[in-house]
């Protein structure tokens, strides 16, 4: 039986949302205050929101940032207690897509949602997680969002520059006319802010250490019901210094003038010694950063399609060939004929030869027989589809999926035959053909092109000419090269030199900047310098 897949997130004009339901654990806190764990958490968010609105609303300066700006994505973030449920309810809107966001959080809030979930059953410490356990868990407590609704296509960064130049144009004109000011406006973080307020002293560093003390008093509360020595009490103090991270080292600054030091020290000896120190007297170590070797370990580019890490050269002539299955095994067959053609990096032929790459979509492994439960193990993004995800990625309005231009078949029809148009979710399999050749031709589905002959070959039996029987050929589309005045290769977004691509094990790295990726981290899914070092994967991690 086919499985429905359920997108539970929803997208609108390139924002998403993610909404989170967590049971809260039974029973009374482990605490010197006799409270259930909804108590706790109902008087954590208490706590959170009164900071924040003191902060936002009341205060004239604001040199600190807080975690949630720090993601510099986020539009809205609600946490709520739901009764009779007794469930946490998280529901938040971002700018981009869920891949890319949620490590973002994990990142930069994990330790917050950490102090407002440990409450909750069945939750994974961000900190201590690896970030696939971590997202394990949002996937498994997500629920779906049946409607969403945004007011604007704005991100989180337009906003705040948008902000900054009416504010420059409301204010009355000095030596250096608006509109000039307008123009060398650079929207800046909250955390450039407070980085800058930390590296002085100026009224506003010594607000931002008022700040953080009323915010480290606040915090200091909670551990009469997050015990320090306990799980909770480690979460709390980690949330603490995540939140704070910006005011410690102005506390702990040795240049700090004693007529502040000293009475600082004095009025909050405990809560500085809670924050600063780890249980054992030792001061805790940040997350832990896996140790990346020299050379990525990978050693299977037979496996690997030419292509991907590198670019072809020499290439004047190329098509697509978008096919669909309608037999498993003639599929089958099909694809052990193009593995033996497919170009491999071990393999990778002389400058202008012919090579051949192969790609399969979901549906595609469906079609080839893959039960659902092997379809499962693939990534959401994968199972979603480009059109689902249009809006994430910001095709909508004029490049909305239902404007897009579908291709005609143009192989194998009969003649006097009207072409019908090939849905994307048609498409099983997409075969790339090039190659360097003299050819004028450019229409692959003529005699005169150079790869006429090899898509007849694969897709024509031999003699007849007809079509191979379970396998429908739909369209064949060509490819050309584009070059520049200089003669230079261009892609289709028109770059020509690619000094910002990455590189790879195969090649060297840029001088100036350091932009060699491991191999093993973006072919084999191997920890990265933002993952935290990871225990044995399981079975099941394996096999996906």
């Amino acid at each position: 039986m086919r499985a429905e897949l359920l997108i539970k997130g929803k997208s609108l004009t390139g924002t998403s949302d993610l909404t989170l339901l967590a049971p809260i654990l039974p029973g009374l806190v482990p605490s010197l205050d006799s409270i259930t764990y909804k108590t706790r958490v109902k008087r954590l968010l208490r706590t959170l929101q009164g900071g924040r609105v003191s902060l936002h609303e009341y205060a004239a300066y604001r040199p600190l940032s807080d975690a949630v700006e720090r993601v510099a994505a986020i539009h809205s973030f609600r946490v709520a207690v739901l009764e009779p449920e007794n469930k946490v309810l998280l529901a938040v809107t971002f700018d981009g897509t869920w891949e890319s966001y949620i490590r973002v959080l994990w990142q930069k809030v994990g330790t917050l949602l950490d102090i407002i979930f440990c409450s909750t059953e069945g939750y994974v410490v961000s900190h201590t997680a690896s970030f696939e356990a971590w997202t394990g868990w949002v996937r498994r407590v997500q629920v779906e969002t049946s409607f969403y609704y945004n007011t604007h296509g704005l991100t989180v960064p337009d906003a705040a520059y948008l902000r900054g130049e009416e504010e420059i144009h409301r204010t009355p004109a000095g030596d250096t006319p608006n509109d000039l000011l307008a123009t060398r406006h650079v929207a800046r973080s909250a955390e450039d802010i407070a980085w800058e307020a930390s590296q002085t002293r100026t009224p506003g560093s010594l607000e931002a250490l008022r700040q953080g003390l009323q915010s480290l008093a606040v915090l200091f509360r909670q551990t009469d019901t997050h015990l320090p020595g306990t799980r909770d009490g480690d979460v709390l103090k980690r949330a603490a210094r995540d939140l704070l991270a910006e005011f410690m080292p102005l506390a702990n600054d040795p240049k700090l003038e004693p007529d502040i030091a000293n009475p600082m020290k004095a009025r909050f000896s405990r809560q500085l010694a809670w924050l600063n120190s780890a249980d054992d007297g030792t001061p805790e170590p940040p997350r832990p950063v896996p140790v990346l070797p020299d050379q990525a370990d990978v050693t299977m580019y037979a496996d690997l399609q030419a292509g991907i890490l590198r670019p072809y050269v020499d290439m004047t002539h190329g098509c697509a060939l978008l096919i669909a299955v309608d037999d498993p095994l003639a599929g089958a067959l099909l694809l052990d004929e193009l593995l033996a053609r497919v170009t491999t990096e071990a393999t990778r032929p002389k400058d202008g030869a012919e090579v051949l790459n192969v790609a399969v979509s979901y549906e595609g492994l469906r079609a080839l027989g893959l039960s659902e439960t092997e379809l499962a193990l693939f990534p959401q993004e994968f199972r979603e589809g480009m059109e689902a995800r249009a809006s994430m990625l910001g095709d909508f309005r004029a490049n909305h999926p239902r404007r897009w231009r579908l291709p005609l078949r143009n192989w194998g029809m009969p003649a006097g035959t009207t072409p019908l148009r090939v849905e994307m979710s048609a498409v099983h399999l997409v075969v790339q053909l090039r190659v360097g050749a003299t050819s004028t031709e450019t229409d692959p589905t003529q005699p005169g092109h150079p790869l006429h002959a090899t898509i007849a070959a694969l897709f024509n039996r031999p003699g007849t000419g007809d079509p191979l029987p379970g396998i429908r050929l739909l369209h064949v589309q060509g490819l050309q090269r584009h070059f520049n005045a200089a003669k230079q290769v261009v892609d289709h977004f028109d770059f020509a030199d690619g000094d910002s691509d990455p590189v790879f094990d195969l090649e060297k790295q840029g001088h100036t900047y350091r932009n060699r990726l491991p191999g093993g981290a973006v072919l084999l899914g191997r920890a990265t310098v933002a993952d935290v070092a990871t225990p044995p994967r399981t079975p099941e991690a394996k096999e996906r």
